[in-house]
């Protein structure tokens, strides 16, 4: 049962329900935040928790139900309308202009100055003002493309903060940094609650849920199944409830490797702005392998994904799949050498949004048969194989002609993994495979890798998430400032020593 809290709600949904077509999103949901309370509100991906924030930010619109801000009823017709009340969103994917500075992206829409001339100079000591006093220091004058992900999650915080909200909506705001970092943002949030803000949180991560939450409540399928007080809950209880089943944890066994697929040797990549961040790397994955790339985001990770995939080209140092040089120029060359890739951002390179499921199947190999005959495509064997390969890897949709954008980020992920694996490549990259995604899609995703290792796929598996590297790898790999710091057998590896040699500190 939930406390005794006196205090009238900042922010209270009564009867909340929304419908899109025949698909009930949200089912008669209620749930308040008062100030200084962190309320949790765990699912699922397309559990309905997304819609619900949407609609009290004011991006979409109810169905039925009410909202009250401050006992107050209010109708939100635009996010405006939301902002103007004091509820301010965070989203999962940043709304930023990476060409703007950090100053320029928080007040834009309501900059000081006159109507014709903004006073840059006023908004820059705004920010460094707010940013202080929040305890979410930021540079103003550093442009949005140059900062870390964890920098631009403070500017959509701070953002919000600009605009006077007093409640905070916070989508998946851990999904896509660093272990450090999430320690940083939770300390945030605390201080944040602790200020008088009320804040909802949705996140996946039911540890972060039960550490830093005063009440939790658990949607499924869009309705309200639980409510928790802090410490009523264990994490495995939540998933329970969330996904209405026991989660087991996935562990890899034991298993034979065989020849290498994957043999990368002294490879030298510069990042966009021209800076080292790999220096002389050389590292193998053999055949049922998983080797696990490991370390803070920015020590070369997403450069060494993007060589293997074909987007980036290295400044020196080779790799082979299967005995043969890897063709740097282009994605499809390398995709024809028998690599998949499972990019860590779905949204931007593995899905095309606007494109339906059958469509985004067949990207990887539509000029080939069997989607292909005689420069034709084949929409028949497209639509049945990838009717075929949801059911088989457990995508939720209304069908293959439903657009990507209307899935959530489980069967988003999903999708991709059957479309790479569909023509069984002898190495998978998978980077940040499980980023944003339930218990239960996490579960699956995790089955999946473990199941085409076993049937002789090398796989390369780029993490953040210490737990994933460590219940997934046969070897695991470190990276810091480009180099291989660590590289050993995962029997070799303790938590202690995987994170000593995420700071340079453990010698390979």
């Amino acid at each position: 049962m939930f406390s005794a809290l006196p205090t009238v709600p900042l922010l209270s949904l009564t009867g909340i329900t929304k419908r899109f077509g025949n698909l009930v999103a949200n089912s008669d949901v209620s749930l308040d935040v008062r100030p200084g309370e962190i309320h949790a509100l765990l699912g699922e991906n397309g559990a309905g928790k997304s819609t619900l924030m949407n609609i009290a930010a004011g991006y979409a619109r109810a169905d039925e139900g009410r909202i009250e801000v401050r006992g107050v009823p209010q109708e939100f017709r635009l996010p405006a309308d939301a902002i103007a009340a004091g509820i301010g969103m965070v989203h999962q994917h940043f709304h930023l202009v990476d060409r703007l500075t950090v100053a320029e992206n928080i007040v834009l829409n309501d900059e000081p100055g006159s109507a014709v001339l903004i006073d840059y100079k006023a908004a820059n000591g705004e920010v460094r003002d707010l940013s202080e006093r929040m305890g979410l220091p930021v540079d103003p004058k550093a442009l949005v493309a140059d900062i870390s992900v964890a920098m631009q999650q403070r500017v959509e915080i701070l953002k919000t903060l600009y605009r006077k909200a007093d409640v905070l909506l916070l989508d998946e705001p851990t999904a896509v940094l660093a272990p450090a970092e999430v320690r940083d943002l939770l300390t945030v949030i605390r201080s944040l609650a602790d200020s008088g803000v009320g804040i909802v949180l949705i996140t996946h991560k039911l540890d972060e849920a039960t550490l830093v939450a005063d009440r939790l409540s658990v949607l499924r399928s869009g309705e309200i199944v639980a409510r928790f007080d802090r410490g009523d809950a264990s994490p495995a209880e939540l998933a329970q409830e969330m996904v209405g089943r026991e989660i087991h944890t996935v562990v890899a066994r034991p298993h034979a490797v065989g020849a290498t697929v994957l043999s990368v040797t002294d490879l030298e990549v510069d990042d966009s702005r021209g800076v080292p961040a790999l220096r002389g790397v050389s590292f193998e994955v053999g055949e049922s392998e998983i080797v696990g790339i490991a370390g803070v985001d920015g020590n070369g990770q997403a450069e060494l994904v993007g060589v293997l995939a074909g987007l980036v080209t290295p400044n020196s140092g080779r790799a082979t799949v299967a005995g043969e040089p890897l063709a740097f120029e282009h994605p499809r060359s390398i995709a024809r050498q028998g690599v998949a890739h499972v990019p860590a951002d779905r949204r931007k390179y593995g899905l095309v949004a606007d494109f339906t499921l059958a469509d985004n199947f067949a990207l990887r190999g539509y000029y080939t048969a069997p989607f292909s005959k005689r420069g034709f495509l084949q929409r028949g064997v497209i639509d049945s194989l990838c009717a075929e390969n949801m059911a088989h890897y457990g995508v939720k949709a209304r069908g293959v002609d439903a657009l990507a954008k209307e899935l959530s980020g489980g069967n988003q992920q999903k999708l991709i993994l059957a479309r790479e694996m569909f023509t069984s490549p002898r190495l998978l990259l998978a980077s940040q495979p499980t980023r944003g995604l339930d218990v239960g899609s996490i579960e699956t995703v995790h089955g999946r890798l473990l199941k085409h290792r076993d049937e002789g796929c090398g796989i390369l598996l780029v993490s953040f998430e210490l737990d994933e590297i460590l219940a997934l790898s046969t070897r695991v790999v470190v990276l810091f400032e480009g180099r291989v710091v660590l590289d050993r057998p995962r029997s070799e590896v303790s938590r202690e020593i995987l994170g000593a040699a995420m700071t340079g500190a453990v010698a390979a």
